[in-house]
């Protein structure tokens, strides 16, 4: 580290959010762009609504 007392990130959390993607990806595909962008928009605030909810659980 360069900076004494700064935390360390695994860098994998794109991974993570690619995964959760995958999920409604067949159901993107025949979308045109602006429900395509709403419902990855949708899916997106709900997963970050879902780890806010468990931010207090580890």
């Amino acid at each position: 580290n360069y900076i004494v007392g700064a935390g360390q990130v695994n860098g994998e959390v794109i991974e993570t959010l690619w995964a959760r993607l995958n999920e409604i990806s067949v159901s993107c595909q025949g979308m045109g762009n602006g429900h395509r962008t709403e419902t990855l928009d949708i899916h997106m605030l709900n997963s970050n609504w879902e780890k806010l909810l468990g931010i207090g659980n580890f």
